[in-house]
């Protein structure tokens, strides 16, 4: 009944994406939102002078318009209850993903300046990276980062995954969770159809590159 509602909503709520003045588009709004949303239909759009901050993308959840890319995130892992089931769990869902948007962040930091100069150097310190996700992955029988079931952080571990493969096809390799986990969630029955997308496929990390 819970994923009926779920569905039934997500069908209203529209992603609304449009190049930002700078030309990039979020990483986190573009996938880790997208895989959210699985095989829901977004849209894109020319807000004009709607862009509030001058940051792009948008949300439009009904009437309901939102952005920043994290805002929109969280008020989707609230509203869909992907936030953990008590307090704790929600402490240790953000933990999480503020670490997964710290490695976002050197990522971006590369792709943006050190193209080819930095990804030896990415590579060779990825392991050290991975390493805090398959330890909170080792310590919860779910599978999952944290509780019993799916939450926000995992489609966003899922998209950190996705990048870092781009870069370096055998990060996984030492790492049983990790790879456990990924397969966990490509297997989610949604999620895997619209992975299996051109829409997915086709998707470039940013609007300057696609790697």
């Amino acid at each position: 009944m819970r994923q009926k509602q779920m569905q039934a909503s997500l069908a209203s709520s529209k992603l609304r994406r449009f190049s930002s003045p700078s030309g990039k588009q979020s990483l986190e709004i573009q996938n880790s939102s997208r895989h959210l949303f699985a095989d829901e239909n977004s849209q894109q759009e020319n807000p004009g002078e709607l862009v509030l901050f001058g940051q792009l993308p948008m949300f439009a959840d009904g009437d309901f318009i939102l952005f920043q890319s994290k805002a929109v995130f969280r008020h989707l892992a609230r509203k869909y209850d992907l936030y953990g089931k008590n307090h704790k769990e929600a402490a240790l869902i953000d933990m999480a993903n503020d670490g997964m948007e710290d490695l976002r962040e050197k990522l971006l930091h590369l792709i943006l300046h050190e193209w080819d100069t930095g990804r030896p150097k990415y590579v060779e310190d990825l392991p050290n990276q991975l390493r805090p996700f398959e330890h909170l992955l080792s310590q919860n029988a779910s599978g999952f980062i944290a509780g019993s079931t799916v939450s926000f952080a995992d489609y966003n571990l899922l998209d950190i995954i996705h990048n870092q493969l781009f870069l370096d096809p055998d990060c996984l390799s030492s790492f049983p969770h990790l790879k456990a986990f990924k397969g966990k969630m490509e297997s989610r029955p949604k999620l895997k159809i619209y992975l299996q997308s051109d829409d997915h496929k086709n998707r470039p990390f940013l609007v300057t590159k696609k790697l």
